[in-house]
């Protein structure tokens, strides 16, 4: 087939951590508190209580010596991240979702070699790092992390660095080696409030981190704070606790799944208390019958969080399509494809181009024996909003304003419940290589304002390349081909680990017919 003509995609538009587009509107002030003591003794960092807030380490008896470094661990969709924001908040008599303190955070996704370094890379920009200071440091053979400590380090001004989706063991002893940037021993800054590192990980055993780390357990909230939530979402009053409190316990009180529950509610929401029963009760009973449907399985056998959150998912795309947003499925099922990091807005629009899986239709549960020839069918740039949209009213994913951001247990959630269908797995597979190969080559290698795409794409690619493994492999060779293309521009722009990570993950270990 022959390649469909590149247009150039243009200069990418950063993507910054908003904190005021974070979505803590929907989580309420009180499920937060409570106490948060470390899981062992750290000294001399002390947590205390702060009702109606977010809990975080309080202020310190003793002036501190060292950057103090803190772990919020937890399962995926517990809500780490937000904690982990929340501990920066100091200032105030009542929580607001919108104040955190005068405190400088960089937000940094940790999920792999190449995010990470990416992550520092920005933060080295953020603080005044310019291309040839870089250069300068890399033929010192100065690491990345010396570099953003010797900037962090001697700021009066507060600051705290978020290492967020530490999950990886490997990376995470790499991190805490002499030369990481969790090492034992980190300065402490010179001001009244210092400097903190805050990372979020799903490795909740105590032996995987250092002694000088102290570590906070996130477990799913109690029932009267999940009940509290789902209030908050559906306007439901006191008197439905008893029918929430049931819901809540069937998924088994994990906000994730609790708040998209919640925006379920509210956008079926009925205006009367009856209403209000009527719509809990059939939203539980559709759960228990999807999740059987899904999965072949009720709860009792164990399907794991991704399979709750899955069913979730599919019945609020359900409601989507009856809404007249039939392509909100298939967009989601992309968005799976990927990585769970932030997808330039830009790249999505190629859909337009390359087009959609067709087949998807308004049906509440497709058969796994659909054929695995679909087609392609056409999709707007508008239609594609309207489904980004749709999506994000029902919290499935978090649209920014040049990048969509998705869960990372939705991701695992998506790639569950496509994963049933490998017809449907192959052709959403093929369109995600479609639209990385467009991009690849809508992207001008020589523009210096077009750089930011490489190592937006990188992490996307290593996903794709790493499903094709796995589901596709005729399509390794191509997705290898596009690495070394990626790999390069990435040698070139300065992220070196990320062009060692994407080019030995796109390698085809496997080709077709071995």
């Amino acid at each position: 087939m022959e390649p469909v003509p590149a247009d150039p995609l243009g200069p990418l538009g950063p993507a910054t951590f908003d904190l005021h587009a974070l979505p803590t509107h929907l989580y309420p002030a009180r499920p937060y508190g409570g106490p948060a003591l470390p899981a062992r003794k750290i000294t001399p960092v002390r947590t205390k209580d702060r009702r109606g807030r977010l809990t975080g380490p309080g202020r310190l008896g003793l002036p501190l010596r060292r950057t103090p470094v803190q772990a919020v661990l937890g399962p995926a969709g517990a809500g780490k991240t937000l904690t982990a924001l929340g501990s920066s908040y100091t200032g105030g008599h009542n929580w607001d979702p919108y104040l955190w303190s005068y405190t400088d955070i960089h937000w940094v996704s940790a999920r792999d070699e190449g995010t990470l370094e990416a992550g520092l890379l920005n933060v080295l920009r953020t603080r005044g790092v310019g291309p040839q200071d870089l250069r300068a440091a890399r033929r010192g053979g100065t690491p990345i992390e010396d570099l953003v400590l010797a900037r962090l380090v001697p700021r009066e001004h507060p600051w705290m660095l978020i290492l967020d989706g530490l999950d990886d063991p490997r990376l995470l002893a790499d991190a805490q080696a002499p030369g990481g940037i969790l090492r034992a021993g980190i300065p402490r800054s010179p001001g009244i409030e210092g400097g903190r590192i805050v990372v979020t990980s799903r490795i909740t055993d105590p032996a995987a981190w250092g002694r000088w780390i102290s570590l906070r357990q996130i477990e799913p909230w109690r029932s009267e704070r999940a009940v509290e939530l789902l209030q908050l979402h559906t306007g439901a009053q006191g008197a439905h606790a008893s029918e929430l409190g049931a819901l809540a316990g069937r998924l088994r009180n994990l906000p994730l799944a609790l708040r998209l529950a919640g925006r379920y509610l509210h956008a079926v929401g009925p205006d009367s208390g009856t209403g209000h029963a009527l719509g809990i009760r059939d939203l539980r009973s559709a759960f228990e019958e999807r999740h059987v449907q899904l999965f072949g399985t009720d709860h009792t056998a164990g399907a794991g969080l991704p399979a709750d959150v899955a069913v979730l998912c599919d019945l609020s795309l359900d409601l989507l399509a009856d809404r007249g947003l039939h392509h909100a499925r298939v967009v989601l099922h992309v968005l799976g494809q990927l990585g769970p990091q932030p997808v330039p807005i830009a790249f999505l629009d190629l859909a337009s181009t390359v087009g959609l899986p067709s087949g998807d239709g308004p049906a509440p549960v497709r058969s796994t024996a659909r054929d695995a020839a679909r087609g392609r069918q056409p999709v707007t740039g508008e239609q594609l909003h309207a489904a980004l949209d749709g999506l994000g009213d029902l919290g499935l994913v978090h649209v920014r304003r040049t990048h969509v951001e998705t869960d990372p247990l939705v991701v695992e959630a998506v790639r569950a419940t496509t994963a049933r269908d490998p017809g449907e797995d192959r052709a959403v597979l093929g369109v995600v290589a479609d639209l990385l190969d467009l991009a690849v080559r809508s992207i001008d290698a020589d523009a210096a304002d077009q750089a930011a795409w490489w190592p937006a794409l990188a992490p996307h690619l290593n996903a794709v390349a790493d499903a094709a493994r796995r589901t596709d492999p005729g399509q390794t060779l191509r997705l290898h081909a596009l690495a070394d293309v990626v790999s390069t521009a990435l040698h070139r722009a300065g992220h070196q680990r990320s062009a060692h990570l994407i080019a030995s993950t796109a390698a085809p270990e496997a080709g077709p017919g071995r």
